[in-house]
C-alpha cells in the first residue's frame, strides 16, 4: 500500500493543517527549500531568511511529535530548486510515483494572481451550520452574477468529501472552491477566486499585492479558526 508523501509549503506551517491530520503509518512529511519559491513574486531577503528559519523549526517540531520528515535544504546538491520536481524526486526515492493524492493541487503553491483566472461557473463548498457562512450564502443568492456560482453545503446529507479527493475535516477547516477547469482554490485563495468570477477583480488584484497578501492570508487563517465561535457570538448579540 502506498503511503502519503505530504508536501507542506512555507505558508502552511500550522499544526492544524488538514493534510497532517490522521496520517497513516509510514507517511512522510516533506518541506522543500527551493530557489524558485523565492522568485515567483519579489521578496525581501530578510523575509526569505525568516521563512526558511520557520520551515526548519517546523520540521524539527514535526520530528519531535514522531512524524517522519524529509527536509530539502537549499544547498542540497541534489535539490532540483523547483517545488513540484523536488516533490517528484522525493517520491522517486521512496520507490513511488508522484506525490500522494493526499496532497491535492489545491494545496500546492500557485501565484495568488492565478485566482484572477478562475473560470465560471465555480462551485463553492460551504458549511451550512456556520452562521457567518449562511450570511455569505444569502448575499450570494442576491448577487447580480449569482449564476456564476454553484453552492454546495458540505453539511448536507449525502455529501461525500472523499469522492472529491478531500476530507470532511479539511473542508471544514478552510474554504474550498473549484472552477470550471477543475482547479481547486483553498482558503483565502478560494475567496479571491470567488470574488474574481463575481466581477470584483480590482479588489482581488489589490489583495494579491506583496505588502497586502500576507496580511490577508494571515487574517483569513485567524478567522477560519474562529468562525464558528464568532458566528455564535453574533447570533447571541442579535437575539439579545
Amino acid at each position: 500500500m502506498t503511503t502519503p508523501l505530504v508536501l507542506v509549503l512555507g505558508d502552511q506551517l500550522s499544526h492544524d493543517l488538514a493534510s497532517l491530520a490522521d496520517l497513516p503509518d509510514g507517511s512522510m512529511v516533506a518541506l522543500c527549500e527551493v530557489a524558485a519559491e523565492g522568485r515567483y513574486v519579489p521578496h525581501h531577503p530578510q523575509k526569505i531568511a525568516m521563512m526558511l528559519s520557520a520551515m526548519r523549526h517546523f520540521a524539527e517540531e514535526r520530528r519531535e511529535r514522531g512524524l517522519r520528515v524529509h527536509y530539502s535544504a537549499l544547498d542540497d546538491p541534489d535539490n532540483t530548486q523547483a517545488l513540484i520536481p523536488e516533490a517528484e524526486r522525493l517520491a522517486g526515492r521512496r520507490g513511488e510515483g508522484p506525490p500522494s493524492g493526499r496532497v491535492s493541487t489545491g494545496e500546492q503553491r500557485m501565484n495568488r494572481r492565478d485566482t484572477l483566472g478562475a473560470r465560471a461557473p465555480v462551485t463553492l463548498y460551504h458549511d451550512g451550520h456556520c452562521p457567518l457562512c449562511r450570511r455569505e450564502v444569502a448575499w450570494l443568492s442576491r448577487h447580480p452574477r449569482r449564476e456564476r456560482v454553484v453552492l454546495v453545503d458540505i453539511q448536507a446529507p449525502g455529501f461525500d468529501a472523499e469522492a472529491l479527493g478531500k476530507t470532511f475535516e479539511g473542508m471544514m477547516g478552510r474554504l474550498h472552491l473549484s472552477d470550471a477547469d477543475g482547479r481547486w482554490f483553498i482558503g483565502m485563495d478560494a475567496s479571491r477566486a470567488l470574488y474574481a468570477v463575481l466581477g470584483h477583480r480590482r479588489l482581488v488584484w489589490l489583495s494579491c499585492l506583496p505588502g497586502i497578501a500576507p496580511l490577508m492570508d494571515a487574517g483569513y487563517g485567524w478567522f477560519a479558526r474562529r468562525r464558528l465561535r464568532l458566528g455564535r457570538w453574533l447570533e447571541r448579540r442579535r437575539k439579545g
